[in-house]
């Protein structure tokens, strides 16, 4: 994650156990946040637990099922202790491979986990216990983020079809330690069905109640006294899987949190910010400096924000207070990297220096909904970006690391997505979206030649997330590389037999469309005696088309909006004379539009089509309808004029 707001707790499936009976005398230390806790001398199905175990079950078409989930959380002014615990079935051996072995997930800086109790139940009632010397302690991060998050994976032993596992494991949060208010979240449902979920907070003093929702309709609640709450829900049905969901936003969760306004949120996340304004005079400087003899204000965020994607590299140091707190503004400058909060307060202080308003906004990566937000919490947040307004009225939101897309607009991966922004007291908004996420504007001239060969000289430029996504593949290639990739692409819808000559632009010139022209010769085409008819398909539309099909069967469809504009100049030699053209196309729907028109002029054709699909949620029940029109554009999408040898 770039940005931490506040402690994002995931309680996964931890599902740990002891080795042999010597292993139970005494507590394992596994490092100093994970213990094996001290336990019965001879491993033992829990009588807690025999009651909830049925072998004979069938499981219906499940690969495995929560027989239960229950989380327990005791707050108290030092301590937030989360106690959770699982008992799995399995029903097929895919189960076992989904499920097989799991991430113990904690924070290094704040949490200890104690496994109380784990083992697996085996299809003969065997029971078999996990040796803690096969746990490999990993530290969660990559070549550019460093983290204090910590993954412990847990394999386990004797596991089978029919296998039942038992889980129970407690993480104490140390408060003092926190650089943040307190923050835990807990799916609900899930892809896998459950037949009882469990709930119980309490809390030591009126003053520590916590803020609480549950999104799961099935979940019933209660307050058994003014310290505490009971929640529980039975037979929940899994969510089915769709390759084109945003499961965050779908998924129920069950959520609890320090009891904060979203102002008081607003107000702690902009204090932790406004200590990197460090007000260096190197920062002014610079700023003035990349603008020098730019006029408009469109110029100016233009450099500095290409100065910060680019000169200022991604590296995420996110130990402890530096997983919340960015740092100061001339360090960032000095190090020349810094991670999405570094690299965001630093272009607001130097926009600040030429005069240019902006402000810090918190992103949730992963919601599109602001209702999901239903607590008031910083924990929800993942990443953080500039916004603000130019003297012009101009308003702009920039992704300072995203280096492939322009000041224009944000990357769609963002567009749409919940955000806090931290110049006010306003609850969780969504960031702006464009109607089309993607965009390609083609121009093919051809020519056809006396011999029967076309010569071609032509370009198409990506524009929206599709030019984001084709310059950051791109900019990773060498020159020969980025033919290949090319030729790669002209000769699959094409001509297999023709290697154009190719250049590009906008691939650094990140405020530009990308382009990519080339030149190309087909040979032996149509016989230069005949009367022919020369048809072909704009290649680029028909590429995009099926990518945008969808093939949800369970929910609908989120479509983020396409738009293709091509101009097609066909010229014949005078050996020639043009007889006839294509139809024209007006094909409308409630999905969008098609337009094709041919224009004759002596022994030329200009060809001008115009598909536009805006963005728009299509639900379940109308998702045939809008594929087969995505079809039915591709069907249409052929030119074709008539040509008469002149004897």
């Amino acid at each position: 994650m770039k940005w931490h707001a506040s402690r994002l707790v995931v309680m996964s499936f931890v599902l740990l156990g002891l080795g042999s009976p010597d292993a139970y005398a005494r507590a394992t230390r596994i490092d100093a946040n994970l213990t094996w806790a001290s336990s019965a001398e001879a491993p033992r199905i829990p009588e807690e637990v025999e009651n909830l175990i049925d072998f004979s079950d069938p499981g219906l078409d499940e690969n495995l099922i929560w027989l239960l989930r229950s989380n327990r959380v005791e707050i108290d002014s030092d301590t937030v202790v989360t106690t959770s615990q699982h008992i799995i079935k399995y029903f097929s051996s895919e189960g076992l491979g989904i499920l097989g072995e799991f991430p113990v997930l904690y924070d290094a800086g704040t949490d200890h986990v104690t496994v109380q109790q784990a083992l697996v139940i085996d299809s003969l009632g065997v029971v078999h216990l996990v040796d803690p010397t096969t746990v490999q302690v990993i530290p969660h991060g990559s070549d550019q983020v460093f983290s204090d998050t910590t993954y412990a994976v847990i394999p386990f032993k004797g596991l089978n079809v029919g296998s039942v596992v038992v889980v129970r494991y407690t993480t104490t949060t140390k408060r003092d330690k926190l650089h943040v208010p307190w923050f835990l979240q807990f799916e609900e449902q899930s892809h896998f069905s459950q037949r009882k979920l469990e709930f119980e907070i309490s809390w030591s003093s009126a003053d520590l109640k916590p803020a609480w929702s549950s999104e799961y309709e099935g979940t019933v609640c209660r307050q058994p006294d003014d310290l505490s709450l009971i929640c529980s829900a039975t037979d929940l049905p899994k969510l089915p899987a769709d390759p084109d969901v945003n499961y965050p936003d779908l998924i129920p969760h069950f959520t609890v949190a320090e009891n904060l306004s979203w102002a008081e949120v607003s107000r702690y996340t902009s204090d932790l910010i406004a200590s990197a304004y460090s007000g260096h005079p190197g920062i002014a400087a610079t700023a003035r400096r990349l603008t020098d003899g730019l006029e408009t204000d469109l110029e100016k965020l233009e450099a500095l924000h290409r100065f910060v994607v680019k000169e200022i590299r991604y590296l995420g140091l996110a130990h402890g207070r530096s997983a919340y707190f960015p740092h100061s503004t001339d360090a960032t400058l000095s190090h020349r990297y810094g991670d999405c909060k570094d690299k965001t307060v630093l272009l607001i202080e130097m926009l600040d220096a030429i005069g240019i308003e902006s402000h810090p906004v918190l992103v949730a990566t992963d919601h599109r909904d602001p209702d999901k937000l239903e607590v008031p919490s910083g924990g929800y947040f993942d990443h953080l970006i500039a916004c603000g307004d130019s003297r012009d009225g101009q308003q702009f939101c920039v992704d300072t690391t995203d280096p492939y897309t322009g000041v224009a607009s944000l990357n769609p991966w963002l567009q749409g997505r919940v955000a806090l922004p931290l110049s006010g007291d306003s609850g969780p908004v969504q960031l702006p979206v464009e109607d089309y996420s993607w965009s390609i504007q083609e121009v093919l001239k051809r020519r056809l030649e006396p011999d029967g060969s076309v010569s071609e000289q032509s370009e198409v430029a990506y524009g929206g997330g599709l030019g984001t996504s084709i310059r950051s593949l791109l900019t990773g290639l060498g020159e020969d590389d980025r033919i290949t990739w090319a030729m790669d692409a002209y000769h699959n819808p094409i001509s297999p037999n023709t290697d154009p000559e190719f250049s590009f632009s906008g691939i650094e010139s990140i405020n530009d469309d990308l382009v990519v022209s080339w030149t190309a010769t087909q040979l032996n085409v149509t016989d230069p005696s005949a009367c022919n008819l020369y048809a072909f398909e704009p290649a680029w539309l028909n590429q995009v088309l099926p990518n945008i099909v969808s093939s949800n069967q369970h929910h609908g469809y989120e479509f983020q909006g396409f738009r293709y504009s091509g101009r097609a100049i066909l010229t014949v030699a005078d050996i020639w004379e043009i007889q006839g053209t294509g139809p024209r196309i007006e094909f409308e729907s409630d999905y969008g539009t098609m337009r094709r028109q041919y224009e004759t002029r002596g022994n030329r054709v200009v060809v001008r089509t115009e598909v536009e699909l805006p963005r728009a949620f299509v639900p379940l029940d109308e998702l045939e309808k809008f594929n087969r029109f995505l079809e039915i554009l591709a069907t249409q999408n052929r030119l074709s004029l008539r040509a008469h040898f002149k004897r």
